[in-house]
């Protein structure tokens, strides 16, 4: 391949070449109109001139860049320049983890951390449908903070000809870490990624591989006959029970492996705990419902009288197939319209799709896959046309008291809400309410306006909070002041005077009694809604205090600052009772769930931290997948989901329990400046510097709602328990109350 240095590709500009391999080379390139440097692989020349080359490219970059997880690495544009097609991704500049594997050995707490997210990362595309196939040390990406990302999905198989055949001197996976069904060729699925993790694992471990040989024949044989090496040989100090995870991991029958990534992560931090791995019968393990046979060796006699059976169902099969086609060309049978399955309209309906009419044709429940029932039409060439009523698209009125489970919807994800005309929410476990109808603005998006402008501050609101009984409002500002609001009338009940800087973060006690604010001279204030003067000043922060808040049960406030720390201060007496040091992120987000369990903040180096605030507080985990500084943060009502935004323009949507990223919420043109969620779990509002405030729906990702009226960027958002009320600040200087 051409040296591309200075040259550009669409509108990147190639400064500098990162590195280069068998089949394609990864530049060093700066987009212009985003402001920003991204990384550029570059198919080799050679390749493109396959057959359908060109095609199935763009099908697996469209795949790659569908996937949206904390460890998965951005795939943001692809494109082809003449002979050359790319792929544009983030750019990552804390090298692989082949480089981290050959520089130190590492210690286990690292290895079970890279363990768990690269794990975390192919759960996700398994879940999808996306198989990897090509996973190892190369392809698995680090930022500055350690976190991994894994690269390259689809690259494998578009190795891959039509036929299904090989293409010379390329596989379909890199040898050393090919699971026997590959190199078989038998039918693969998701346990070709475990069996290639298990070997990233024994690498990572003992910093060789557990095949290795003198050639591609060599490993293959190893692959297909030999036991793994034992661990405990290389590292000693190992528990006993590493071994059986390796062994599992590396399985022959794939039936006897662990049947996901996550099995094995979860395995190994076990065995370092001293827990040995339980045995499990080959018929009680989970997995795909398509698998692979085991090899069975039978005597001589017993496979030639195989054969003759197997040949003659194949002769009888055929002789069927040859009637049924003479019986459909005749017509004496007629079968009617096919009747896809639920799997493949799920999938053709975010493709090229058919007209459907939903209201005959399909059936849409809310459970992890769309169901579809009745006749639908055979032919995929049309755009999806959405002719349902919303009430289609609600949820089922639920059976039990349990808020419905957040899963992914591919098929509801690609439906275009613009025809959509009312929204149904659920309010609380077993009730709905209908949303009034939509305006729309001029492109046909959902639109509302405020009802209510509140105009007394002299600079930008930066704060803003609804008292839990959502009879009162308190808004903070650059003015040096927060003021308090009853949110039926709009009437000024309070000025609080006493920060001698700018008011940035604002918070009400759970019972509506108190207020905190906190502010740019360093120092957080408690006050009393029916006073003007402080109850207590909360002094020991060194730089600006950037969020406060109330703990559930409202004996501590909570504050973090520019100084890097987090502080919980006695209600009661003002003490500093407990300091968290914020890593040197300068904490600018920070939320506390409502069970009072978790503790989430962030900052500029992108991760979300997760502590554990119990006696004593602990870290639990951070999340990696913001690509710039956290701005915002806020739990679910349940305490099952945490959402964060940042300057990356974009909102995400966490697991709690597992740290995994459930969803992205993009459409924002600029930052988003704060979070919060609807009551019943279902919305997600945003606020942003682009001006308007959104409503997501958590479920689908979809916008619902586009709040516009202020004149400059939108600072903050808070919704009211009662559900009825949201309320934003801006750097107009007002703060707008909106009826929902």
């Amino acid at each position: 391949m051409a040296n591309l240095i200075g040259q550009h590709l669409g509108q990147y500009e190639i400064v500098g070449l990162l590195g280069e391999g068998g089949m394609a080379a990864v530049y060093r390139a700066h987009q212009e109109s985003m402001k920003r440097d991204v990384a550029i692989k570059v198919i080799k020349t050679g390749l493109v001139d396959m057959t359908e080359f060109v095609g199935r490219f763009e099908r697996e970059a469209q795949m790659s860049a569908a996937l949206s997880h904390a460890h998965i690495l951005k795939v943001f544009d692809y494109g082809q320049s003449g002979d050359l097609v790319y792929l544009v991704m983030e750019l990552l500049t804390g090298g692989s983890l082949a480089t981290l594997i050959q520089r130190n050995e590492m210690p286990l707490k690292q290895v079970s951390r890279v363990l768990d997210q690269v794990a975390s990362a192919l759960d996700y595309a398994h879940q999808k449908g996306v198989i990897h196939r090509d996973l190892k040390p190369e392809n698995v990406l680090l930022d500055e903070a350690g976190n991994v990302f894994l690269s390259d999905f689809g690259l494998a198989r578009l190795m891959t000809a039509p036929s299904g055949l090989t293409q010379s001197g390329y596989v379909v996976g890199t040898p050393n870490y090919m699971s026997p069904e590959q190199w078989q060729s038998r039918p693969l699925d998701a346990r070709v990624d475990v069996y290639a993790l298990g070997v990233m694992l024994f690498e990572m471990l003992g910093r060789k591989l557990p095949f290795d040989g003198d050639g591609v024949l060599s490993i293959m044989y190893m692959h297909l006959h030999e036991a793994p090496p034992s661990i405990l040989a290389l590292r000693p100090d190992l528990p006993p029970a590493v071994q059986d995870v390796i062994n599992r991991a590396l399985e022959k029958d794939p039936a006897r492996r662990f049947q996901s990534a996550g099995q094995l992560a979860a395995a190994f931090r076990a065995a370092l705990a001293g827990k040995k791995l339980p045995a499990v019968p080959v018929s009680t393990q989970p997995g795909p419902t398509r698998s692979p046979a085991a090899t069975v060796l039978l005597p001589a006699q017993t496979q030639h009288t195989t054969r003759r059976w197997i040949g003659l169902g194949v002769l009888l099969m055929a002789l069927a197939a040859v009637l049924l086609v003479i019986l459909l060309a005749s017509g004496v049978f007629d079968p009617g319209p096919p009747i896809p399955t639920a799997a493949r309209i799920a999938f053709q309906v975010t493709t090229p799709a058919p007209t459907l009419n939903l209201e005959t044709a399909v059936a849409m429940t809310l459970t992890q896959h769309t169901v579809l029932t009745a006749n639908a039409v055979a032919s995929f060439t049309k755009t999806p046309t959405l002719t349902a009523t919303a009430t289609e698209l609600a949820p089922p009125t639920p059976t039990n008291t349990r808020p419905p489970t957040l899963t992914p919807f591919p098929t509801a994800t690609s439906l275009p809400v613009a025809t959509i005309p009312l929204v149904i929410q659920p309010t609380k476990p077993g009730g709905f309410v209908t949303l009034p109808p939509i305006t729309r603005n001029g492109s046909g998006t959902p639109s509302k306006q405020a009802m209510r402008v509140l105009t007394t501050h002299t600079a930008d609101v930066r704060d803003v909070a609804l008292s839990p009984n959502s009879q009162l409002a308190v808004t903070a500002s650059a003015d040096k002041t927060a003021r308090l609001f009853y949110v039926q009338s709009g009437k000024l009940l309070r000025t609080f005077v006493g920060h001698s800087g700018a008011v940035n973060a604002v918070a009400f006690s759970p019972d509506s009694k108190y207020v905190v604010t906190g502010g740019d001279d360093d120092t957080a204030i408690l006050w009393s809604i029916d006073s003007d003067n402080p109850v207590r000043r909360f002094v020991g922060h060194t730089d600006a205090v950037t969020v406060v808040t109330f703990s559930p049960d409202g004996q501590s406030v909570i504050t973090a600052s520019a100084d890097d720390t987090i502080r919980y201060w006695e209600v009661s007496t003002g003490k500093n009772a407990r300091t968290l040091t914020a890593r040197g992120v300068g904490a600018s987000a920070l939320a506390i769930s409502p069970d009072g369990r978790k503790l989430a903040f962030g900052g500029s180096d992108r991760n979300v931290y997760l502590w554990d605030v119990g006696s004593p507080p602990k870290s639990i985990r951070y999340l990696g997948g913001h690509t710039n500084a956290i701005t915002s943060l806020t739990f679910s009502p349940d305490s099952r989901f945490l959402a964060s935004g940042g300057k990356d323009n974009t909102a995400r949507l966490w697991d709690v329990s597992s740290g995994s990223q459930i969803r992205s919420f993009i459409g924002h043109t600029g930052e988003v400046t704060a979070l919060a969620f609807y009551p019943g779990g279902q919305v997600l509002f945003s606020s942003s510097k682009d001006g308007t405030m959104r409503a997501w729906d958590v479920r689908t990702g979809a916008v619902l709602h586009i709040f516009s009226g202020h004149s400059g960027p939108v600072l903050t958002i808070a919704c009211a328990s009662s559900s009825q009320f949201l309320l934003t600040g801006g750097g107009d200087n007002t703060a707008r109350l909106w009826l929902i």
